[in-house]
């Protein structure tokens, strides 16, 4: 099925010059008028998208379906009742109820309800404390005195014949920290056991309501078929268009809410226009709307921020699993948070869900340890000024409080080693806020100044010079090419017009050319630290990319009574080129050879273990990248090496 933007229509529906002869075109509209909200057509496409979401006729929503529906949480709100009485009551399991041999019933299914609280909700949205808990156990609360959106998930709950409904504020109670961190440490399981999710997209707070009073807009897409061909095209609006829906409602810009949306199998969204439902099925229809009843046909949607599906990851590459895990993240810290000191908890519920693809990798305040150290070098992408209180260690890109940018390791080598890690958690939670914990690296480091910061607020730029015991300037921030050198990330807005502080190498990256007339380039990532008010140990604030030549000059000191010649530097710098491009010559070589025996794979990896053996043998395993060492074939008599340091980041 293909789609055409709306400036192609002329010419789809030209004159036929091709040997196309004759069409059909239908029209299909789902609006106002074919579905009322709340109506019973309304509710009827809704089973219908979860009918065929969990028989599953083709095997293509197991992840939906694989779930532990044996077990409840410990605190919920009765609709079945709330159906004969009107009264919703909360009711309290024993515990985390397990009902063993019980299956899918509808006595173990519940839902869950995304919201916005607000700032109405903060103060006025109805609450379990525990000065109503046991009239709420006894009599529960009347259906008119909740708000729009409370009544209407009761009503949607209704649809699928749910006896059970979990609701934040109204399963936890808000005044006793101990049963918020009783339940908190559950919210994982909540949401990935529950049997859908209803996302109120588009109210601001609790009042709004799951359906908006509003006039929708009405949605049309035309259906294309050629007679006597299996051919067939849809024309309707752009989906950057369609989709903005989804992105303009408030819920989608909420941390909470996108947490949880990575958590759960199943979402019915409700947005001012439309109602769209989206599970964790890896075909077309498991991303469906009004307008496609059947199946959204585009590759992207939701603005590109698919569900991660953590619960339905299943086995993949670690790389794979970390990527998602970047993503997520990056995508996490540029959503709303009213409260910055939650995105620890949000982390820790998702970080649980996550550590089933390996158990055995630690994490780290929203790092995980086998990505270290590569996974320090995150970036910030719109810093703003330092938190007046730190809810994390400098070295997690949760102490930004800003969006920020997760790296890929991919052909990001490591010149330094992560040799130790020490967590301190509190309330005694692995996965939580961690208070007082340090990283240790051993590596190379180097004390410079930055100075002529420019764009200190966005991807900054500056020059930089050497200081210590060796003081030299290193680099103009862009070339003679205008092309930048320098690019400097800060993890916080600075008002100084230059910063003293420590450049800690971290990883060297490298690109080969693109064609015979260039090369192989080299890039080289640090990290900006600042002694704390400990003597010993180090806060970072900030990271800085350096190209080719100006990384050699950090990475090397010039010899006593030597002076700092551009033309030696720039020597060396070409001879470390010329090796590079001719042991990339000899890898592609032996990639050639090995892809015409690809298909034997003994042969292929025996081979690729002799070429890894060789070029490390010969160059080091970073020789490859980088002349990071000295060198005899290299003119290096005038440079003396660096020592390596053991370096504490709190």
């Amino acid at each position: 099925m293909r789609r055409f933007h709306t400036e192609e229509a002329a010419e789809l529906f030209a004159p036929p010059t091709s040997q196309i002869t004759e069409a059909e075109c239908s029209q299909a509209e789902l609006s106002e008028s074919s579905y009322p909200r709340n109506s019973a057509a309304y509710r009827s496409l809704a089973s219908q998208w979860l009918s065929r979401c969990v028989q599953d006729e083709h095997d293509s929503h197991v992840g939906c379906n694989s779930t532990d529906y044996d077990w409840l949480p410990s605190q919920l709100l009765d609709v079945e009742h709330a159906s004969k009485t009107s009264c919703l009551r909360f009711v309290e399991l024993n515990a985390h109820k397990d009902l063993p041999d019980a299956g899918m019933s509808r006595d173990n299914r519940f839902v869950t309800l995304s919201h916005c609280w607000g700032k109405w909700g903060a103060e006025a949205l109805p609450k379990l404390t525990n000065a109503n808990f046991e009239e709420r156990k006894k009599s529960g609360i009347s259906l008119q005195d909740l708000p729009q959106t409370f009544q209407d998930a009761v009503e949607i709950a209704r649809w699928f014949d749910v006896k059970w409904l979990w609701v934040d504020s109204l399963c936890i109670k808000q005044d006793s920290f101990a049963d918020w961190y009783r339940e908190a440490e559950n919210l994982a399981h909540i949401y990935q056991t529950a049997f859908l999710n209803i996302s109120a997209d588009a109210a601001e707070d609790a009042r709004g309501g799951c359906f908006p009073k509003s006039e929708p807009v009405r949605q049309h897409h035309f259906e294309l078929r050629v007679t006597n061909t299996s051919d067939s095209w849809r024309l309707t609006e752009d989906d950057v268009f369609m989709f903005s829906r989804l992105r303009r409602g408030l819920a989608f810009n909420r941390a909470w809410i996108y947490r949880e949306r990575q958590l759960v199998r199943r979402v019915l969204h409700f947005t001012v226009d439309e109602m769209f439902w989206e599970c964790c099925g890896d075909t077309e229809d498991s991303f469906a709307s009004e307008t496609f009843p059947n199946g959204v046909p585009y590759l992207d949607t939701h603005s590109g921020e698919s569900m991660l599906q953590l619960i339905n990851m299943g086995p993949s590459s670690e790389t794979s699993h970390h990527s998602a895990w970047n993503a997520y993240c990056s995508k996490l810290s540029a959503k709303l948070l009213s409260n910055p000191s939650d995105m620890p908890l949000i982390l820790s519920t998702l970080a649980k869900a996550f550590s089933h693809n390996d158990p055995d990798d630690g994490y780290a305040g929203g790092l995980w340890q086998s990505t270290l150290p590569q996974g320090l070098l995150w970036k910030t992408l719109r810093p703003v000024g330092k938190p007046l209180r730190r809810i994390a260690p400098s070295w997690s890109w949760v102490a930004a409080v800003a969006p920020v940018e997760l790296r890929e390791s991919y052909r990001q080598h490591a010149v330094t080693t992560f040799s130790d890690i020490n967590l301190f958690t509190l309330y005694e939670d692995t996965f939580g806020q961690l208070d007082k914990s340090y990283i240790v690296l051993k590596g190379l480091k180097r004390q410079v100044r930055l100075r002529n910061i420019r764009r200190p607020h966005l991807d900054a730029t500056c020059d930089i010079d050497l200081l210590g015991d060796e003081q030299r300037p290193i680099t103009m921030f862009r070339d003679a090419e205008d092309t930048y050198r320098c690019r400097l990330f800060l993890d916080h807005t600075m008002d100084a017009d230059e910063i003293q502080c420590f450049c800690m190498f971290i990883t060297i990256r490298t690109a080969t050319g693109i064609s015979a007339s260039t090369h192989t380039s080299r890039k080289i990532s640090a990290l900006l630290l600042h002694p704390s008010q400990y003597s010993s140990e180090y806060i970072r604030i900030g990271m800085i990319e350096l190209d080719d030549l100006y990384s050699l000059k950090l990475r090397y000191k010039i010899r006593e009574g030597v002076d700092d010649d551009e033309d030696r530097w720039l020597q060396l710098q070409n001879q470390i080129i010329a090796r590079q491009d001719a042991i990339y010559n000899i890898y592609e070589q032996d990639m050639r050879v090995m892809h015409d025996i690809e298909k034997n794979e003994r042969e292929f990896k025996r081979i690729a273990d002799e070429n890894t053996a060789r070029y490390e043998g010969k160059y080091g395993i970073a020789g490859v990248l980088y002349q990071f060492e000295m060198s005899e074939e290299l003119d290096t008599d005038w440079l003396d090496v660096l020592e390596v340091e053991e370096v504490v980041i709190t």
